[in-house]
């Protein structure tokens, strides 16, 4: 499969792919589960595209990247950690994380320091995808400054951790 990447691209045949300055919005889930499980690409002329949610690899934000999950998908065998979105960050993001079974799961946020600035406990974490959204504040509430963050989550003997940028 040839991919390209110009803006937003979605990875699946040539056939698909769409640049962003062609799109007016695009949704994945609140159209996947009413229009028979497919993207919905509303093109800037006003004509729609569909494109099976089966078909797509991975979709592409300039130079971030996620995979797909489909729901109902089976819970990975051990932690996994995406992107968080958006990256750069204004205004909060959602950390995305996938356990393999319910529990305990702890989200450290660190300044550039390495010094913990929020700390969050999510007991009872069901297993398979997972998110919760940082409002770019500390344990006591503090806005962070622009700068370099990175976060880690940890569930059972397990730690996965990522970069992410805020600006003002």
């Amino acid at each position: 499969m040839k991919t390209e990447s110009v803006g937003l691209s979605v990875a699946v045949s040539m056939r698909y792919a769409i640049p962003i300055a062609l799109l007016l919005l695009y949704s994945v889930r609140s159209h996947a589960q009413s229009a028979g499980d497919s993207l919905i690409v509303h093109l800037k002329s006003g004509e729609r595209v569909a494109i099976p949610i089966a078909d797509i690899q991975k979709i592409t934000f300039d130079t971030l990247s996620t995979d797909v999950v489909r729901a109902g998908s089976t819970a990975p065998s051990g932690l996994e950690l995406s992107p968080n979105f958006p990256n750069p960050s204004i205004n909060g993001t959602n950390i995305e994380f996938s356990i393999p079974n319910r529990g305990n799961v702890c989200i450290a946020i660190y300044d550039a320091k390495g010094n913990v600035i929020r700390r969050m406990e999510l007991p009872h974490s069901p297993a398979g995808q997972n998110y919760v959204r940082w409002d770019e504040r500390t344990n006591e509430g503090a806005l962070v400054p622009s700068g370099d963050y990175f976060y880690e989550v940890r569930f059972e003997d397990e730690v996965r951790a990522r970069k992410m940028v805020v600006i003002p």
